[in-house]
């Protein structure tokens, strides 16, 4: 990594989940609060949110990826790679994603849409995708000022924390390092996109999902099949093997 931070946003940030059960699975997330967005592809894929924080499960993925949307592409997949990330995957799908260029084949500015996809050290995907239709919102929110914080973590544990922790800044990201890992959340500058992502140091079979529970007492209650853990949280999990813990305030 030779350029130092990224300083371009990386777009809204959301987290596309594999299920091998949607429906259970959907049912299972709108009984903890989550509400349907409208973003539904019947079979495939269904998008539930919490505040600012949306779930997408689909069924077709291999595994679980982080997703960022409505950025320009090609200026944040060039700046990655000067900082020394490895980016794949560009619009290898472009027949879906077409890119306005000019003639000499760069993209013009009013349309720099398109895909690719980055790996953390550990293996995480981070798929960076926009459509024609989302530039225009995406430029007009970052323009408005802070989005209220959401309520959902998303926990990965990683072998080598350092390592973790470089990558994360080269994407621009704030990093906050404590005695179990690191916080990982958007820097000041782009406080119109929130989110907590969550770097626990260890081996783990996957990742974790943290809810918040709003609850004026501040206990959770105790879901069917979730287990106290003593301080205040509740772990379980999904109907698709996912661990989840639900707790008062979101913590390590």
């Amino acid at each position: 990594m030779s350029a130092g931070p990224l300083k371009r946003p990386l777009g809204f940030y959301n987290l596309c989940l594999q299920t091998e059960c949607l429906d259970e699975t959907v049912s299972f997330y709108r009984e903890l609060g989550f509400v349907a967005t409208g973003e539904d592809a019947p079979g495939l894929r269904v998008s539930l949110a919490q505040g600012a924080d949306v779930l997408t499960f689909m069924t077709f993925l291999e595994g679980d990826v982080i997703n960022f949307r409505g950025a320009h592409i090609h200026k944040l997949m060039t700046e990655l790679r000067r900082g020394g990330v490895r980016v794949t995957g560009y619009n290898i799908r472009a027949d879906q994603q077409p890119l306005a260029v000019d003639d000499a084949g760069v993209p013009l500015p009013e349309n720099e849409c398109g895909h690719f996809t980055v790996y953390d050290p550990d293996g995480h995907e981070l798929f960076f995708n926009t459509h024609p239709w989302e530039r225009t919102p995406f430029e007009a929110a970052m323009g408005a000022g802070p989005r209220a914080p959401g309520g959902v973590v998303y926990c990965v544990h990683v072998a080598d924390l350092a390592a973790s922790q470089a990558f994360y800044e080269t994407l621009g990201l704030r990093v906050a390092p404590d005695a179990g890992g690191a916080w990982v959340t958007p820097h000041a500058r782009h406080e119109a996109i929130h989110f907590a992502l969550r770097l626990r140091a260890g081996a783990s079979a996957g990742p974790t999902l943290v809810l918040q529970w709003e609850a004026e007492d501040d206990r959770v209650p105790e879901p069917a099949g979730f287990v106290a853990r003593g301080d205040g949280r509740w772990v379980g999990k999904d109907p698709d093997g996912r661990v989840l813990e639900l707790a008062p305030t979101i913590g390590q």
